[in-house]
């Protein structure tokens, strides 16, 4: 059992290789007391000490928008004192993966034990059709 509060750590990119977006699993953090400055801080000092080219970050993506503004705000903060130049982040508001699975549980209260032939008809939707597949990857892009 966990008695630590866990936080990962991605860094989602541009791949000129793929022409798509990636991402990378970076690290977990295990906190125990989990105040914003306590974690802006250990975001920060991990990275320096990995050498990360932090002034490259261009945003942070929260679980919600009210949950991590302070650790947003610490961090950009920390970035900024110690290279004057970094311009701050991006605001991209809230993870959207919340309103995928916030969709998804309404989803399975309204289709029951039905959802499972729900997820193989979508799949087939996309694995049987180059256009569809093609689409998506244009609305992707």
């Amino acid at each position: 059992m966990q008695v630590k509060r866990q936080m990962d750590l991605t860094f989602p990119y541009w791949s000129l290789r793929h022409s798509e977006v990636w991402i990378n699993f970076y690290t977990s953090l295990f906190l125990g007391h989990a105040e914003g400055e306590k974690v802006a801080n250990r975001i920060f000092q991990t990275m320096l000490k990995d050498d990360l080219p932090i002034t490259k970050l261009c945003t942070m993506l929260t679980d919600d928008p009210n949950v991590n503004k302070t650790i947003v705000k610490k961090l950009e903060g920390a970035i900024k004192n110690d290279n004057p130049d970094f311009s701050g982040f991006i605001d991209l508001e809230s993870c959207v993966l919340h309103n995928v699975h916030n969709a998804f549980a309404k989803g399975l209260e309204e289709y029951g034990k039905d959802i499972e032939q729900l997820c193989v008809d979508i799949h087939s939707l996309f694995k049987y059709s180059a256009a569809r597949r093609e689409d998506y990857h244009s609305l992707q892009s």
